[in-house]
């Protein structure tokens, strides 16, 4: 059980957020993806998961081999701010260099999400100053505002099993994180709380 719990946590990682959301957009959604031509889809999806996923990871590798942090899941919320900090940092780079020197327009569906995506990161790290909340919840909360929010605007309910998907997998996650007691309930609902929030600020005041 705690295997299953520990696999749940791996495949629902907080930087797996952008390239999981992408793929869906990509798949299912054409249009939350323009202007990336549908040639190209396949090409930035592996630019989002290097940019998002494997180089924070790397950076986190780091903090923990010159001794920063005690493990790579960050237990103590005191270790986490540093490498919060450089992912953040991260994040806002990369959607700057999109935007600077591919020619993304800020006004454009693709970087919208991805600065929803940037706020949800940026929020992450402001929380952890003050408290230990899952990241993982906050992850998959703003994922799930953004998914439903999207569900009532589209026609055909296309989004209507990705939202049922995510609900399942919130709870679902959420139940591995205080299986593990890795987080209280109290920063589980802190996560998802904020998350939700921020997603939901985001798609109101971008869209």
């Amino acid at each position: 059980m705690k295997f299953l719990a520990q696999f749940i946590s791996v495949i629902s990682h907080p930087l797996l957020l952008a390239s999981y959301l992408f793929l869906v957009f990509a798949w299912l959604y054409p249009p939350a993806m323009f202007p990336i031509p549908d040639r190209s889809f396949k090409s930035v999806l592996i630019l989002i998961f290097v940019c998002t996923f494997l180089l924070p990871a790397i950076n986190v590798y780091f903090f923990k081999a010159f001794g920063t942090i005690t493990s790579m899941s960050m237990p103590l919320r005191k270790e986490r701010i540093a490498p919060f900090l450089m992912i953040a940092i991260l994040y806002l780079v990369v959607t700057y260099l999109l935007h600077s020197k591919l020619g993304l327009g800020f006004q454009d569906p693709f970087m919208k999400f991805l600065i929803i995506i940037d706020l949800l990161v940026m929020v992450a790290f402001f929380v952890t100053l003050v408290l230990k909340a899952s990241i993982h919840s906050l992850a998959i909360g703003g994922m799930t505002v953004i998914i439903a929010m999207l569900n009532t605007v589209t026609e055909n309910g296309i989004f209507f099993y990705p939202l049922i998907a995510s609900i399942l997998m919130l709870g679902i996650v959420a139940s591995a994180r205080l299986y593990l007691q890795v987080h209280t309930l109290k920063e589980v609902f802190v996560g998802l709380i904020t998350g939700a929030l921020v997603s939901l600020g985001g798609m109101i005041f971008l869209f």
